[in-house]
């Protein structure tokens, strides 16, 4: 045999022989499904966006509901403190604790479909199907059992409130735009819920004179509530209530000196706690002890903690408006600043969204006013300028919505557990 057909022979035998081996790892690799098929980079969003998961599955896991949905991939991914939860325009957002998870859900503006996030893994769940088109806002109320939802009729005009039972992981609602657990009055001009969302404040034009504003107390789940207030003054804004008393503050502008009233809804009795600032918009602490307020000066703005005991003002640390902020019990303000914001007719020109911010994330003492930055947003290249800030009980969580695009965002200090 010559070395030529020797080693002709040779390579025929080796390729054979590295055909038989890889026909058998992909054979093996194939039963064998616990392996790196289980890892996917599809979970590394921008800014630690939620991997989203389908919430109706009839295997896997069960998700404390009674329903079960088929477990995602597992990803370790470096803990961020802030986190954008939703890349849709969001209605509404509730945060809560279930056994020792910290859900938060929320609706989605376009479709109504409700979604759940757990802060723990970030793992998003679609918990209804139903569509709800046109969602202008949504408020979690009864202790979270249901949904207050608004949006605009046909014409344009009409504003529609109504209520649908939160939806259980799993589950389907019926329920489509203009539908529900509960049909409210038509045109519901305000309202402001206790912090629960077991009472409601509203206000609403009265039916037999259009020049009077009525107030109406109550449950919130089934609008079972009584007339408590009259006005022939019709520019009022609910900003807090904790079931017996409203503050109810004049609609801020920058040309025109506000005021901000106390009203006990089981006596009718209005008193006027501060006024005669131009520009004035407010956040009374849920004990009523402090009112945080903003007053417009020559194209910016100046923010105050007035002790209503004392009855005396100071400045506050932050520069902000009061919109901007949510109070952690009665002593701890979460603040969003804006990073040098710029010459302009405020609050009208933030409220028309003729002029944007770009916040930082403050936290305040209310007692002491010492200030501490928890989150430096802009320093990270983050574009937000938060609106409708809630914070959970224990000031773990910060929830809010970036007035940009309406996005879902959470601050947490430290891993969810």
């Amino acid at each position: 045999m010559t070395k030529k057909r020797f080693f002709i022979i040779l390579g025929i035998i080796i390729i054979l022989i590295l055909g038989f081996l890889v026909t058998t790892f992909f054979i093996t690799n194939k039963e064998n499904p616990d392996s790196t098929s289980g890892i996917s980079i599809g979970g590394f969003f921008p800014f630690g966006q939620p991997t989203q998961r389908q919430g109706n599955g009839d295997n896997g896991a069960n998700n404390g509901n009674g329903s079960s949905v088929s477990p995602g991939p597992i990803i370790s991914v470096p803990f961020q403190p802030l986190v954008q939860l939703s890349s849709t325009p969001t209605a509404g957002m509730y945060v809560f604790k279930r056994n020792n998870d910290t859900i938060v859900q929320y609706m989605e503006q376009s479709t109504g479909h409700v979604y759940e996030v757990n802060l723990k893994d970030l793992i998003k769940a679609k918990i209804s199907q139903s569509t709800m088109t046109r969602i202008h806002e949504a408020w979690w109320i009864d202790g979270g059992n249901s949904i207050l939802a608004r949006y605009l009729r046909d014409d344009g005009r009409t504003i529609a409130t109504f209520s649908i039972k939160t939806p259980k992981l799993g589950a389907t609602v019926s329920t489509s735009t203009g539908g529900g657990e509960a049909l409210f009055p038509d045109n519901i001009l305000d309202f402001i819920l206790t912090k629960d969302g077991k009472k409601i404040f509203t206000l609403a034009p009265n039916s037999d004179n259009s020049d009077e504003e009525l107030g109406f107390a109550g449950d919130a789940s089934g609008y079972r509530v009584k007339n408590v207030f009259d006005s022939k003054f019709t520019e009022w804004l609910p900003v807090s209530f904790d079931g017996k008393t409203v503050w109810l503050q004049t609609k801020a502008s920058q040309e025109i000196a506000g005021h901000l009233y106390r009203l006990d809804t089981s006596t009718g009795a209005l008193l006027k706690v501060v006024g005669g600032i131009n520009g004035l918009t407010a956040l009374p602490s849920p004990d009523g002890k402090y009112i945080l307020y903003s007053e417009s000066t020559l194209g910016l703005f100046k923010t105050y903690l007035y002790d209503v005991t004392k009855a005396q003002k100071a400045d506050f640390p932050a520069t902000t408006l009061p919109e901007k902020c949510a109070w952690k019990g009665s002593d701890t303000l979460y603040c969003l600043t804006p990073d040098n914001p710029k010459t302009a007719n405020y609050p009208d020109e933030w409220y028309q969204g003729l002029i944007s911010f770009n916040d930082k994330l403050w936290k305040i003492d209310a007692k002491t006013l010492e200030a501490t930055m928890l989150y430096d947003i802009v320093g990270e290249k983050k574009m937000i300028d938060g609106t409708r800030p809630m914070v959970l009980d224990d000031g773990s969580v910060f929830l809010f919505l970036n007035k940009k695009d309406s996005t879902l965002w959470a601050y947490r200090e430290s891993p969810v557990e």
